[in-house]
């Protein structure tokens, strides 16, 4: 299950590699749930709506 806060990792079509970027929101629309996301630094949540589907990876844990 995913969760506002998370960070995750997911493809988009014009982009070649993977964009971590942290859940802000989480809805649904007529074709089912999409999450939100925002890079840490900016100030505005990324355009696209992201879909399970492309979803990659999720950050679980940080070794600092």
């Amino acid at each position: 299950e995913l969760n506002v806060g998370d960070i995750i990792s997911f493809s988009v079509k014009w982009r070649s590699t993977p964009i971590s970027h942290r859940i802000v929101d989480i809805s649904e629309d007529q074709d089912g749930t999409y999450y939100v996301t925002q890079g840490d630094n900016t100030n505005k949540p990324d355009r696209p709506k992201i879909r399970r589907n492309q979803i990659t990876k999720l950050m679980v844990g940080v070794i600092w």
